[in-house]
């Protein structure tokens, strides 16, 4: 619960004004990266993750 909580605050913190998501989707991509979850980037910026487990990114 504690590590939620830390990572939400994280979240949170990081500037996102409206329409200025690159912080957030930095943030986001460096967390899936430690997870080694996968994820796959998709047109307009936007990130695709799938499912658990360790894997590469493409």
């Amino acid at each position: 619960m504690n590590q939620t909580l830390e990572y939400l605050q994280e979240l949170l913190a990081v500037p996102s004004p409206t329409g200025y998501t690159v912080g957030v989707q930095e943030y986001l991509m460096k967390t899936l990266d430690k997870l080694c979850y996968p994820y796959k980037r998709i047109p307009k910026g936007k990130y695709y993750r799938n499912g658990r487990g360790e894997g590469q990114h493409e």
